[in-house]
């Protein structure tokens, strides 16, 4: 799934049994989507500040979680 909409909401969860992080963010009127498990790129941004941003997001869904396989942040 390919999707492109404004982050609403932002979570840090539980890290990973590696200590890395696992991030949430919400798309206004689309849903939620989760970073993989140990993924590398996601310290490639500052999560909080991108409520209000407009970001494209590439994801999948092998269960009942959206998870994003590559996000982009727009403008």
């Amino acid at each position: 799934m390919n999707a492109q909409g404004k982050v609403t909401k932002v979570w840090n969860r539980n890290n990973s049994r590696n200590g890395n992080p696992i991030w949430e963010i919400e798309l206004e009127g689309i849903g939620v989507f989760k970073t993989p498990t140990d993924a590398g790129w996601v310290y490639a941004y500052t999560w909080r500040n991108l409520v209000g941003k407009t970001v494209y997001v590439q994801a999948h869904r092998p269960r009942k979680n959206w998870i994003m396989h590559e996000m982009r942040v727009e403008g």
